[in-house]
């Protein structure tokens, strides 16, 4: 997956400033500086992920600096998303704004809200391969962001809340002290992600600066913005991410038109240029979950129901057809194949 190195420019400018020799490491990374002087320049991801190794590794490079990143992206860091996100009527909305747009910003990540009885949870995770210090930097950057992005949204009239890291409790706790509204939570579970969970009576509060024409502006902008990417040909890795960031089911194709704000008959017609169909995509992303699930220990049955197939036999035949294997006969070579 590319990825635009634009919305990295903010971390290497506060990074330098603190004194981490970044034009060094883009040297030794073979990135010349210069790529930070063009907002469009993409980079593929495994490159991303060799240059904050080698930051972290770095002599100049200090653990509390992940911090210092996240706060210095204010909401208007966002571009015309962090507009939108000022002009909300309230948190709820911005949550959902986010969510919504967030991904053309960071494709390599997913941005999940979930509304639940007495509290709110915003959840952030990777969605593609990455090491794990690239993973430990973004959700320690991310948390910091997150923070200091609804201090400002409420004008410091911020509710309590809590925030969960799948990663040990780092050295520099200390330097948490300076989010005060929010306890920490260390070694949170097994799963890959970073969550943050709110009381659900603050979040449809009237946020200060809420106006509704400028925010219906923004949100027209936000989406010419997301028209502008799909018809750069860059339709397979947006579509490829979004089909596989959905967990609890596969997005068919009018799921997807609606999310990318152009119709069906474009979405499949701008597919074709690139010389595959939604349906082939489709196809591929259901059998390369399937196999996850299958890994995971996920039953036949659950696996077949989560996926859209009718009956588990349907699965079943359709899985045999793919792979020459039942799923249960896959499991059973996969084990055989991967003995010590």
């Amino acid at each position: 997956m590319d990825l635009s190195i634009r919305y990295y420019f903010n971390a290497a400018k506060t990074l330098y400033n603190l004194g981490v020799d970044i034009p060094g490491i883009l040297s030794d990374t073979g990135i010349k500086p210069e790529v930070f002087d063009s907002p469009n320049v993409n980079i593929p991801f495994s490159l991303l992920d060799e240059l904050i190794e080698r930051t972290a590794k770095h002599p100049t490079f200090r653990d509390e600096y992940c911090l210092a990143i996240g706060e210095s992206y204010k909401v208007t860091t966002h571009d015309i998303l962090g507009y939108a996100m000022l002009c909300s009527p309230n948190l709820d909305y911005v949550y959902k704004l986010t969510v919504k747009f967030a991904p053309f910003l960071m494709p390599a990540f997913r941005l999940k809200y979930v509304v639940q009885d007495e509290f709110v949870e915003l959840e952030f995770f990777p969605i593609v391969p990455m090491s794990r210090t690239t993973w430990v930097i973004h959700m320690e950057t991310m948390s910091s962001l997150l923070y200091w992005n609804l201090y400002e949204l409420t004008q410091g009239v911020m509710p309590h809340h809590d925030i969960y890291y799948s990663m040990n409790t780092p050295k520099n706790t200390d330097q948490y002290t300076n989010m005060n509204f929010a306890r920490f939570h260390f070694d949170s579970g097994s799963n890959v992600n970073l969550r943050m969970r709110y009381p659900k009576k603050h979040i449809f509060n009237s946020l200060p600066l809420a106006d509704e024409y400028s925010l219906a502006m923004a949100e027209d902008r936000c989406r010419n913005r997301m028209l502008e990417v799909t018809e750069k040909g860059q339709l397979i890795p947006w579509v490829t991410m979004i089909l596989t960031q959905t967990h609890d089911t596969v997005p068919n194709l009018q799921d997807l038109s609606t999310k990318l704000n152009i119709s069906a008959r474009t979405l499949d017609r701008r597919l074709k240029k690139e010389n595959t169909s939604f349906r082939e995509l489709w196809h591929k992303i259901r059998d390369q979950r399937s196999i996850k699930l299958l890994l995971d220990g996920v039953s036949v049955t659950e696996i077949a129901y989560t996926l859209g197939y009718s009956t588990p036999e349907n699965f079943t035949r359709a899985f045999r057809k793919r792979h020459s294997f039942s799923p249960t006969e896959y499991i059973k070579q996969y084990n055989n194949d991967n003995q010590i």
